[in-house]
């Protein structure tokens, strides 16, 4: 099995440290502070007034330009920071669940079709264009990383959304997926704004008609990926916010699958709040896509927040978010109440599994504390206890998950955690055996999972900071992606 690796776009971890003297390790003066559960309303942090773009044209896609001299900001032992490019007001790259940066180290072909061994990565935004007021522009840059970071060729484009931004609002929540030719998802917001009027939105995607560097930058057309499907019971879509995934099957096939969800204002219901969108094509810049225009649902009886997707080149997928089993009463929950939810496939999408709800105890993860657990809690600076008692277990309020598959039908989960002894009805002790960063894994294609606690939250014990203004979605509000 390959090695799975944890990025975090927001890094406020330290990795935790036993005690080699058998003696409670010191949970600082704010950690020590009860906290409060936190209850939150049913809308989506990202949802932002959509303004309109002045300056929008609708001329042909030009073709990438070179730029070998990066802004090298920072070089040490393990990494390269390098400044490419300039992103504005885009939420989408703090969007957990949409995947902005992607490699591809393998085979693919230059100009003349030939096969060539290329390393590069993969990376789309919202982008900054001085002078410009739009703020809906996808930008993209692909690096030559053949020879490191540091001596990378860049590759930046520019409004690759122009074929279709002429009269609209502009492109939102880029993603990527790097493959032997890359490929950019967006949607373009048509019309509306966030109160009064619905969003109305489409999703799309674009690939090169070659592949990278010098032997890319000719870009295909914005294809429209809802095209012969409309989300019931409205007449045009507000399809939004959509992660995606694409794969090559061993036949030579491209499959895309992304999970959309649909843009509601108030006073307004729905009968399936996601959809599952399918297409297939043997060559996407030349063939364009066969889009399945009876696509999967996600019901909304089954309470699934905020999902992810991943699919692997033979079939078999998952996707990830969280909720619970069954329908919820009213607009608001506490996050204690919700779990992991897992959907899978076996046919790249076309139909999925029911959502399974993801127990603590399937996990593993402690959910009561005995005093032989030597969970200690500190009652004043200086005086402490054994916890004895229930303990509190809460998804990150930053609600961020990330799924990845592999070959042998692996699932694997990073997911953020808030918990520790319960203090009272309302409140509870923030503690280092729960807090911060974990990794489910399954073995049986998401039939059982088990619990790996990977990083632990800075600020616990001596001699680590902390700010005692912190709440519970700023203590973890981290962005944690899997990459195989």
């Amino acid at each position: 099995m390959r090695f799975v690796t944890l990025f975090l776009i927001f890094l406020f971890f330290s990795m935790s440290v036993a005690s080699d003297n058998g003696k409670p390790l010191k949970i600082d003066k704010f950690r020590s502070f009860k906290a409060h559960p936190i209850k939150a309303k049913i809308i989506d942090y990202g949802k932002e007034p959509v303004q309109h773009s002045s300056g929008f044209t609708n001329e042909i896609k030009a073709s990438t330009t070179v730029d070998s001299r990066p802004f090298l900001m920072r070089v040490t032992e393990t990494s390269t920071n390098v400044l490419i490019d300039s992103s504005k007001n885009g939420f989408g790259w703090l969007d957990p669940r949409i995947r902005s940066i992607d490699r591809f180290k393998g085979q693919t072909v230059d100009n003349n079709y030939n096969i060539i061994d290329v390393d590069f990565v993969l990376t789309a935004y919202r982008q900054f264009i001085v002078g410009d007021p739009a703020t809906g522009w996808i930008g993209a840059t692909t690096i030559d990383v053949a020879n490191g970071m540091a001596n990378g060729v860049f590759y930046p484009q520019k409004k690759l959304n122009e074929d279709v931004a002429d009269g609209t609002v502009g492109g939102r929540y880029p993603g990527v997926v790097a493959l032997d030719k890359p490929f950019i998802a967006f949607n373009q917001y048509i019309s509306g704004d966030a109160d009064t009027e619905p969003a109305l939105s489409h999703p799309y995607t674009t690939t090169d008609y070659v592949s990278y560097g010098e032997n890319g930058g000719l870009w295909t057309s914005s294809m429209q990926m809802d095209d012969g499907y409309t989300h019931q019971p409205f007449d045009e879509n507000r399809l939004w916010q959509g992660s995606v995934d694409v794969v090559k099957s061993a036949d030579g096939n491209y499959h895309f699958a992304g999970v959309y969800r649909n843009w509601t204002i108030e006073g307004e219901s729905q009968l399936n709040e996601y959809v599952v969108l399918t297409a297939a094509s043997d060559d996407p810049a030349y063939s364009g896509w066969t889009i399945d225009t009876n696509p999967s649902f996600i019901d909304t009886l089954d309470f699934v927040l905020y999902p992810t997707i991943s699919l692997h080149e033979d079939g078999f997928g998952a996707i990830v978010g969280i909720g619970h089993q069954g329908p919820h009463a009213g607009d608001t929950f506490w996050m204690s109440e919700l779990r992991m939810m897992v959907l899978t496939t076996q046919d790249y999408g076309k139909t999925w599994s029911d959502p399974r709800e993801i127990s603590w105890g399937e996990l593993g993860v402690q959910e009561s504390v005995t005093e032989d657990d030597s969970v200690w809690v500190w009652d004043t600076d200086t005086t402490g206890h054994y916890y004895n008692g229930d303990a509190y277990i809460a998804m990150a309020a930053n609600h961020g998950v990330d799924v990845q598959v592999n070959q042998d039908k692996d699932v694997f989960i990073a997911y953020d955690l808030i918990g520790g002894p319960q203090a009272s009805d309302s409140t509870f002790w923030r503690h280092y055996n729960w807090c911060g960063l974990h990794l489910a894994v399954s073995n049986d294609g998401g039939e059982n999972f088990e619990d790996h606690h990977v990083f632990t939250n800075n600020g616990f014990y001596e001699g680590d900071s902390s700010d005692d203004s912190a709440e519970d979605y700023l203590f973890s509000d981290s962005e944690a992606d899997i990459s195989f």
